[in-house]
């Protein structure tokens, strides 16, 4: 089994740094936190300019945190080798059916995507409930049912390689 988390290794110049602390970086960020950001996408392989990976600060003056997003945690799967796709999205109401298209004008009440993994014998489902993960970011307003499919996604990209995405908790943290 392969446990490997990166991907080709990034480097980046000067100019990809000074591009990373104006545009991708929280404002008012450190050297220091500009510096372990890089260092961050740097052993994953992820890149920020693809929007892989991002910078943020939730609040001024917290702690910077890393994010990963949908595009990375995918990226990441198939580094292992045994990433063999996924089921497309489905969302339910209240009524627990499940449909491969959200078309209701009231927000879905949860969504889910399966993962395949070599060696598994089915897909890997993560679920999301919109209660548990809505939130009042613009994309969350003008997209819901598309964000809880992402979360779904994510969830079930953490179960299926829970080796990979712990040594990437780990990473972001040091």
């Amino acid at each position: 089994m392969t446990t490997s988390t990166a991907l080709a290794r990034i480097e980046f110049g000067a100019a990809d740094l000074a591009e990373i602390k104006a545009s991708i970086m929280p404002a008012g960020s450190s050297d220091a936190e500009l510096k372990h950001f890089t260092a961050v996408c740097q052993h994953l392989g992820l890149d920020p300019f693809a929007r892989q990976i991002y910078a943020i600060r939730r609040e001024q003056g917290k702690a910077l945190t890393i994010q990963i997003g949908v595009d990375g945690y995918r990226s990441l799967a198939e580094a292992t080798g045994e990433y063999e796709g996924q089921t497309a999205p489905q969302w339910c109401g209240e009524d627990a059916q499940w449909v491969d298209v959200w078309l209701k004008p009231t927000l879905p009440a949860a969504a889910r995507v399966g993962v395949y993994r070599r060696g598994f014998r089915d897909a890997t489902y993560g679920i999301a409930l919109m209660r548990e993960f809505a939130q009042s970011a613009p994309t969350w307003k003008a997209m819901p049912s598309h964000m809880l499919a992402k979360v779904a996604e994510v969830s079930a990209l953490k179960r299926a390689f829970p080796q990979v995405f712990l040594t990437v908790r780990q990473q972001a943290r040091a």
